[in-house]
């Protein structure tokens, strides 16, 4: 069956969202789907059009491209009469979000669809308090995990490089919502067979964004802080010491803020079960041996990244439950410290060349 035309507006230029962006305007041309950049310079670098390389496992690679559209806040808003956003995929990263969503907030009705897809935990919640405290009055809200593998070469050129899953479910907000009532939207994506999309509920969405948290909080930081790809940590004498101390931290403060769900779902104990995920990040370390984490790169392109909403997620639901988490915290303490120091050092490396001049 052939996905309906849809216009669909992607917040955030990343390999994610441009992954996603891709593949729905290819399924369908007569979709009107449109990547909203932060700045006007990073609008035009997507020259009209993106590509996609998919790296298969036998090592060959198919490439394709597509028309796309791209704009900023200001090409949104100069719309007469004003422009109402139907479709909102959010792929930005953790910490950008609020600000990046802001001037499209009042586009948004009751009505829309937006989907999320980010690193970490949290997020949601700080947006919704934000723009959406009535809850009943926000938007329809869907959040996905993505174990995609992806990168960019260039900023319209993606290399699709781990063929993973999306799994997607509806955040409640208090009204009735039937599976029958996924929007148009979120059908398109489960019928895209690249992106290899799965509709679930919530309890059994958030067991997996648990999971996730827990492969994240391993990988990006350590990976970062010993800047080494995700294979090499296998390598080291101590790393698994530490990753079991960091997913002991998360099931603590879990099981304590989501014990209706621990209620509910007796098998929550199972899936969130320390050895369970330790072998569940190890096997993610394996699948993407040669792979160097998100965190890994921003910290070597000297740009902030989402340890607040991963391994400082734990840390605040720590502080909430008055539970210790030692090793979270200090892996949030290295990351930015390392930050603070990798900036400095080149700002006074700037400095020294210009006085030179």
């Amino acid at each position: 069956m052939k996905p309906s035309a849809l216009g669909i507006h992607v917040l955030g230029a990343g390999s994610i969202g441009g992954l996603v962006a891709h593949e729905l305007q290819i399924a369908n041309p007569e979709s009107n789907i449109m990547i909203l950049c932060r700045t006007l310079e990073a609008a035009k670098r997507y020259n009209s059009q993106l590509t996609v390389n998919r790296v298969h496992k036998d090592g060959n690679m198919i490439s394709s491209t597509t028309r796309i559209r791209s704009g900023t806040a200001a090409t949104v808003l100069d719309y007469n009469p004003p422009l109402k956003i139907e479709n909102l995929i959010v792929s930005t990263k953790a910490y950008q979000t609020p600000a990046a969503l802001a001037p499209y907030t009042h586009l948004l009705s009751n009505t829309s669809n937006v989907l999320f897809i980010h690193n970490g935990m949290g997020v949601i919640d700080k947006c919704i308090d934000r723009f959406w405290s009535r809850r009943r009055e926000s938007p329809r809200i869907f959040k996905a995990v993505v174990t995609h593998g992806a990168y960019k070469t260039s900023p319209n050129i993606i290399n699709h490089v781990g063929l993973g899953k999306m799994t997607i479910s509806r955040i409640p907000n208090g009204v009735p919502f039937e599976n029958e009532d996924i929007p148009q939207m979120i059908q398109n994506i489960l019928q895209n067979k690249p992106l290899n999309a799965t509709y679930t509920d919530y309890d059994t969405f958030v067991l997996k964004e648990i999971e996730k948290l827990a492969v994240n909080a391993c990988v990006n930081p350590l990976t970062a802080i010993l800047d080494c790809k995700n294979g090499d940590l296998l390598k080291g004498k101590k790393v698994f010491q530490m990753m079991m101390r960091v997913i002991w931290e998360l099931v603590a403060t879990i099981r304590v803020e989501y014990k209706p769900l621990f209620i509910a779902m007796p098998e929550a104990s199972t899936v969130i079960d320390p050895k369970r995920l330790l072998d569940a990040v190890i096997e993610v370390i394996e699948n993407t041996a040669s792979n160097s984490s998100s965190m890994r790169e921003d910290v070597r392109n000297l740009s902030p990244t989402e340890i607040d909403y991963i391994n400082g997620y734990i840390s605040k639901l720590g502080k909430k439950h008055s539970i210790s988490t030692p090793t979270n915290n200090m892996l949030v303490s290295m990351i930015k410290t390392k930050y603070s120091i990798d900036r400095t050092l080149e700002n006074n490396a700037s400095e020294f060349v210009i006085n030179q001049q």
